[in-house]
């Protein structure tokens, strides 16, 4: 069976209309990538239990033009019934209670939400070190920092532990950082999703 990991959203996009691969399969490829690569890394903060559960269901229903696409979530975003903890220890047991606005719309197109990834306490910094999970490595360099605050985002991209990451959140720090650290300058983003509380990007290789 050829590795599925790597892939752009397109070119997923293109195997899975043309029934090369599935939901489940690409999805199931993206979780034991997470469950090798995650340790070292510490790109994600936990890993949705529901993943192969969403794959499964998209498969039965290929409405959307994420359909099927396993997606990393920045930890400050609200998912419903999932921690969402926003890096920080007073927010470590909070689990959501409905769907931010991105996810809402995500979910409509399709897309397969892996976990949550690792980023600055709070989103206030610029290296990924502050989280009460303690610090994200580049996947290029393990002895540097991949940026902040999505530096788990921008990790699990670089390192294939996800085809995208959605979405950005705007502070102090911009998109620019976590693309420089973690050398994904080759990414461009593809679509803007707003919503009452986050700007978000949906960005891929």
């Amino acid at each position: 069976m050829t590795s599925k990991i790597g892939l752009t959203i397109t070119e997923a996009r293109r195997m899975l209309d043309a029934e090369e691969t599935s939901a489940v399969e690409l999805t199931n490829e993206y979780l034991n990538k997470i469950e090798e690569g995650n340790s070292e890394l510490n790109a994600y903060i936990r890993v949705y239990k529901d993943a192969l559960d969403q794959a499964e269901k998209v498969s039965e229903n290929k409405e959307g033009g994420l359909s099927g696409i396993p997606i990393a979530i920045k930890d400050n975003i609200l998912v419903k019934g999932e921690i969402t903890s926003s890096g920080s220890t007073m927010l470590s047991n909070y689990k959501a209670a409905y769907n931010a606005e991105v996810i809402e719309r995500l979910r409509k197109e399709g897309a397969v939400l892996l976990g949550g990834t690792n980023m600055d306490d709070a989103a206030m910094g610029a290296s990924t070190e502050s989280s009460v999970y303690g610090p994200t490595r580049n996947p290029h360099d393990l002895s540097r920092v991949p940026g902040g605050s999505s530096g788990g985002s921008a990790a699990a991209v670089a390192a294939d532990l996800a085809i995208a990451y959605a979405p950005k959140t705007l502070t102090a720090i911009t998109l620019k950082d976590r693309v420089t650290h973690s050398t994904l300058v080759r990414k461009r983003c593809m679509s803007e999703i707003f919503s009452a509380v986050f700007s978000a990007v949906i960005c891929l290789w």
